[in-house]
């Protein structure tokens, strides 16, 4: 794995709760407050030109990811007393790149190519879209990209997917949709199924795991499958893989197809309808 001019986020989330921030976790949070899923357009004002200038690389298996770099409007890195990886039902961490996205990134090089090319592809909890790039590098015929936050969309991945269609014609713009908001509301709002759902860190949170699950069951093809990378258990918080599993049993099958035991324990899963 090589890295040049980018960090990858390797601690475990630091999470505000609702109450810490004065409000309420998502969990609490009636149906008719979920925030509403809503297709995220190119903004105007984004010159590509300026983004070259911003930008960092990512580095996969030889591939080269431009990233531009972050400016994250939920931290404040002058006072350490607030500054926060996650905020529940406000941010979900979408302007940093986390380990297991590196994971996942360096798998679908390696083992996804023919699964990938002219497929209907979800980056689900985009956040830097790094995964969706390379999925569009791969040849798939569509990516979509959702994250929790509208912001991270605008500010980051969108930049993203026009740093690399600069480079790359297989990375076009108009090849994407961008989706902000809930789970729960992308299910129901957004009417299509994917070949492929690609995920990241996106089960630290056992609050919203079920929404997660159904998602997978009603956004995915028949035939399709989902590529989800996380920490076997995430101190702290409360989430992880063998949890997730116990959720699946019954409604979807999974294996694991990578495992990395060095330092925190890492995987891979692919899930696929029963």
């Amino acid at each position: 794995m090589f890295q040049f001019n980018f960090k990858i986020q390797e601690d475990d989330k630091e999470v505000k709760t609702g109450e810490e921030k004065g409000g309420n976790d998502e969990k609490n949070v009636p149906d008719d407050e979920i925030v509403a899923s809503e297709e995220v357009t190119l903004p105007e004002d984004l010159s590509v030109d300026e983004l070259n200038g911003q930008s960092s690389l990512f580095i996969s298996r030889d591939t080269e990811i431009f990233v531009r770099d972050s400016v994250d409007e939920f931290s404040n890195e002058g006072n350490e007393s607030s500054h926060t990886d996650l905020i529940p039902g406000e941010y979900e961490g979408g302007f940093k790149i986390w380990e297991c996205t590196q994971d996942l990134a360096d798998y679908m090089l390696d083992k996804l190519a023919e699964v990938i090319h002219g497929k209907r592809v979800l980056d689900l909890g985009c956040g830097a879209g790094v995964l969706g790039i390379i999925a569009l590098k791969l040849g798939a015929e569509r990516c979509c990209f959702q994250d929790y936050n509208k912001s991270v969309l605008q500010k980051y991945t969108i930049p993203n997917v026009l740093l690399n269609s600069e480079i790359d014609d297989k990375v076009s713009i108009d090849k994407c949709q961008f989706y902000s908001g809930d789970w729960k509301s992308f299910t129901t709002d957004v009417d299509t199924e994917f070949d492929l759902i690609l995920t990241s860190e996106t089960i630290y949170n056992p609050a919203n795991n079920q929404k997660l699950i159904d998602l997978f069951v009603r956004k995915l093809k028949k035939n399709g499958s989902v590529i989800l990378a996380a920490k076997t258990y995430y101190f702290g918080v409360g989430g992880g893989l063998r949890q997730f599993e116990e959720l699946l049993s019954g409604r979807m099958q999974n294996s694991v197809v990578w495992k990395n035991s060095d330092g925190v324990t890492r995987e891979i899963i692919k899930i696929e309808h029963v």
